[in-house]
């Protein structure tokens, strides 16, 4: 009699537990937190009786091995999302992460294991049968298993810069032009050449901050903890190969301070971009 009032008890939980949305995942790339994120749901499988059964054996399972299961299942589903968004995402003007994987297997094992060491996990239950997880993974994290190298050469030179005034940042106006956000953004100057970029920038500040920080608004970007005291504002003249381009003017005022240079290396550049490409994955 007790296990039938338990296995009634059981199956009214079940009749009344929400069956929409207990399966499933969503994810989204945004650059302006520089955060890929998933988020998943997975619910526990029974029986025709109302039983806990494992989904692979479909043998009898206590409750709460059944709730560990559906955990596990909703945090490998952020897992494989992630991957997936990240594959899609544009490391620089030649290449996104899928391009450098299948030209580099070593590349696959190297960011599968990053993703595993560096993704933060939050999982919780949702009802009596659906566990949910919450995953978060900081694209600026995978930066060192990119098979690139980041030597810290110095700046261009130009013997016609006068002595400038110290900026704490640089923040470039690129909503009008095609400027995409990227893991290894540049930044040229009008004749093409290359003046920032992951050659130049110090890899610890890149792996914590980003090579660049990523706004909507002028406002937002100003607010920024990486823009400082006294940043410098400037328009983006057009895109080169989805990077922005300086006029002659501004890289001027910007490459005439050495302590400016200095906060470059930190990565404090900020790019303005439009809200649709902060959001947007490249399929």
């Amino acid at each position: 009699m007790r296990a039938f009032r338990m296995l009634l008890s059981f199956t009214l939980l079940l009749a009344i537990s929400p069956l929409w949305g207990t399966t499933g995942s969503t994810v989204s790339v945004d650059w302006i937190s520089q955060k890929i994120t998933s988020t998943a749901r997975a619910a526990m499988e029974f029986s025709d009786q109302g039983i806990p059964i494992d989904p692979e054996s479909g043998s009898a399972i206590s409750i709460n091995r059944g709730r560990i299961n559906a955990s596990r299942e909703a945090r490998e589903k952020t897992v494989e999302d992630i991957v997936s968004a990240l594959k899609r995402v544009r490391v620089d003007e030649e290449h996104r992460i899928d391009d450098l994987i299948r030209e580099d297997d070593e590349l696959q094992r190297k960011l599968y294991r990053m993703i595993h060491e560096k993704t933060i996990h939050r999982e919780h239950p949702v009802d009596f049968r659906t566990s949910a997880c919450r995953a978060e993974l900081n694209i600026p994290a995978i930066i060192p298993a990119l098979p690139f190298q980041y030597p810290q050469e110095a700046f261009p030179e130009r013997i016609d810069m006068p002595l400038g005034t110290y900026y704490s940042s640089v923040i470039i106006d690129a909503r009008r032009t095609g400027v995409r956000p990227m893991v290894l953004p540049s930044l040229y100057n009008e004749d093409g050449l290359e003046i920032y970029g992951r050659n130049y920038v110090d890899i610890r500040y890149a792996v914590r901050y980003g090579l660049v920080t990523f706004a909507n608004s002028v406002k937002e970007a100003m607010n920024n903890p990486r823009a400082g005291e006294h940043p410098y504002y400037t328009v983006a003249l057009k895109s080169l190969k989805g990077n922005p381009v300086l006029a002659e003017k501004d890289v001027k005022k910007i490459f005439g301070n050495n302590s400016t240079l200095a906060e470059l290396r930190k990565c404090r550049v900020i790019f303005i971009i439009k809200k649709s490409s902060a959001e947007h994955v490249e399929r």
